[in-house]
């Protein structure tokens, strides 16, 4: 997270694929808030959804109670997405031409944001995903209104 962000939202989900468009929807508040509308609104959904379903579909792998968690920042012109889960980290596969690669949903998320951030290892899975605001957005004041901590709050909470 770069040390001007500000937080905007947290949340914790049960890795169920019923929480990808939850996911995606709190995203999105946040993006239009930030002035992100229209084709880049359409990529950031499509970046979010890929990335909370690998993090559904491979970070609850093996596990009891998979998580999947979600935290939003925002910096002066841009907005940091960041889905952790808890799995046991990205495997890289076989390449037909040899050595190796990794899934079609990381290239996905890479050409879709303007910078994509990947930490993994047998504690889980870290994808924070990076996008440009716009100046009149990013400007806007960074702190929660009352009503949307009380929603932040609900959701961390509800999928326990």
């Amino acid at each position: 997270m770069s040390h001007n962000s500000v937080p905007r939202f947290r949340a914790q989900y049960a890795a169920d694929p019923r929480c990808v468009p939850v996911i995606r929807g709190e995203v999105k508040a946040v993006a239009r808030e930030l002035g992100i509308e229209g084709e880049e609104l359409g990529r950031v959904a499509l970046a979010v959804s890929e990335a909370a379903t690998n993090a559904v579909v491979h970070g609850s792998v093996g596990r009891d109670d998979p998580h999947v968690g979600l935290r939003i920042d925002v910096a002066d012109l841009e907005m940091f997405v960041t889905i952790v889960d808890d799995g046991d980290g990205l495997k890289p596969r076989p390449s037909p031409t040899g050595g190796t690669r990794m899934g079609a949903g990381l290239a996905i998320i890479a050409a879709l944001t303007g910078r994509l951030d990947v930490r993994t290892g047998s504690e889980g899975t870290e994808l924070r995903l990076t996008f440009p605001c716009s100046k009149t957005g990013s400007r806007r004041s960074m702190q929660l209104t009352s009503a949307h901590k009380s929603e932040a709050r609900l959701a961390a909470h509800g999928d326990r």
